[in-house]
């Protein structure tokens, strides 16, 4: 297997080629935004311990997603209308939920390498926690408006919210191809390890360009949030429902067009 190497105009093909896989099921994977999103919320409302088990569930959900965008682009619109056309809405929904969320416990001895993920991202996350505390000191700030704090006090919040985002971007990016490659392809960690370093390396700049993308519209939630809670709030449901899918269907798309076999 090796891999191709792209020009950063590509970057926004990867967002065209998703959207064009989320459109195939679209209400199923709004829903499945909807419950990711209201999840993830009830989760940081524990401190500390909510966000390290939302970084832990989350590879989960991501790799069960992939999974689902790794059948549907085997099959075409009209073969996947035709075989959900006559089932039970109801119990439709509930596998279509059950699959996105957690399908990869369905996938043998899969699953135990997608829970060795979430492990280190864990371990990574907790890392980047005591960053924050270290950076932010007691002065940190949650859910705060720039009314209460000032400009000063916003801007040092939007500062600690780019260095925790751009952690998890290197988390993120660690996991991007390595976690597909060995829940789809079957590819052993270490080799997938060095496949994922090495698509880094010969693609880096479109890469950076997709990422900044998807980073770019978390910060702009992050500075509505510092400006008001509820707008904030309302900015990150947006992103979470609009962007969450799209953003899994193009790393998948990224994922598939990234690698060729020898």
């Amino acid at each position: 297997m090796k891999v191709r190497r792209y020009n950063i105009e590509n970057s926004l093909k990867w967002f065209s080629c998703g959207q064009r896989l989320v459109k195939k099921n679209t209400s199923a994977w709004a829903i499945t935004a909807i419950v990711v999103f209201i999840f993830s919320w009830l989760l940081l409302q524990i401190p500390i311990l909510g966000q390290l088990m939302l970084v832990f569930v989350l590879p989960i959900i991501a790799a069960s997603s992939l999974g689902e965008f790794h059948l549907s682009a085997a099959v075409s619109d009209e073969s996947l209308r035709a075989t959900r056309r006559h089932k039970n809405p109801v119990k439709l929904l509930q596998q279509d939920l059950f699959n996105r969320l957690f399908g990869i416990f369905k996938q043998g001895d899969r699953f135990v390498f997608v829970l060795l993920f979430g492990f280190l991202a864990l371990c990574a996350a907790l890392g980047i926690n005591i960053l924050e505390q270290l950076v932010a000191g007691p002065a940190r700030l949650e859910s705060v408006s720039i009314l209460d704090v000032g400009f000063g006090g916003a801007m040092r919040y939007l500062t600690v919210q780019i260095i925790i985002m751009s952690a998890y971007a290197v988390i993120v990016g660690t996991l991007l191809f390595t976690m597909p490659l060995v829940t789809l392809l079957h590819v052993g960690i270490g080799r997938a390890l060095q496949l994922n370093l090495s698509a880094w390396l010969k693609n880096f700049v479109p890469l950076i360009a997709y990422f900044g993308v998807i980073v770019g519209a978390v910060v702009v939630g992050c500075m509505i949030m510092a400006i008001d809670s509820i707008m904030g709030l309302t900015a990150m449901f947006l992103v979470t429902l609009f962007g969450g899918p799209l953003m899994l269907a193009s790393a998948y798309c990224c994922f598939r067009l990234m690698y060729r076999n020898d």
